[in-house]
């Protein structure tokens, strides 16, 4: 049953599931997208998450279902609660890659209220690139277009709900053998 739905006041309107991992050996983390499952384990309900690389790009994003946002990482065969609807305040974006450790890092524009989806590869969401629609933003501080890939199977999942600085590119160090670098980032989720 959802849980975390607000009445009128000044809390935020969120929706919350709970869910149970259905990895087999893996743990998932606080902030990560999750994809739902019906293949063994009853979980709660009939319902079973795995991580977005257990599920691959086909079911991905499709079947995404939420974010985890259970404090402490949700062992194998556990129990855990994911968000799917409302500002989410911890979501893991992929903020840049590189082929390998010892390639430079690419320069990175900033971004505001960008579209995303999910990076299998990585656990994590990540910006969409290609670009077929609009949608204009309005908050109370600032107003935005937002740009998103409508082409992919509808409207985005997830859409960063903060701005992230530009990056500038950087040689390799050989102290720094990352591929990957990750943020934790605030989004609206509007998931399955």
């Amino acid at each position: 049953m959802p849980t975390g739905s607000s009445q009128i006041g000044n809390k935020p309107a969120i929706e919350k599931i709970n869910y149970n991992n259905l990895e087999t050996s893996s743990s998932i983390a606080v902030g990560t997208p999750i994809v739902l499952t019906i293949a063994g384990g009853s979980g709660i309900d009939g319902f079973s998450a795995v991580l977005p690389s257990t599920a691959t790009a086909s079911k991905c994003p499709a079947l995404c279902v939420g974010v985890s946002v259970t404090p402490t990482s949700v062992v194998a065969n556990d129990f855990g609660e994911a968000q799917v609807w409302g500002f989410c305040n911890f979501a893991v974006l992929v903020i840049n890659s590189r082929a390998n450790s010892s390639a430079s890092w690419s320069t990175q524009a900033s971004t505001l209220f960008a579209a995303l989806s999910i990076d299998t590869a990585n656990n994590a969401f990540v910006t969409y690139t290609p670009v077929t629609g609009l949608w204009t933003l309005v908050t109370a501080a600032t107003t935005a277009t937002l740009t998103a890939n409508f082409a992919g199977g509808g409207f985005p999942m997830a859409v960063l709900a903060q701005s992230l600085a530009s990056q500038a590119a950087s040689a390799s160090t050989s102290s720094d053998t990352r591929t990957v670098i990750t943020q934790g980032v605030k989004v609206f989720l509007r998931c399955l």
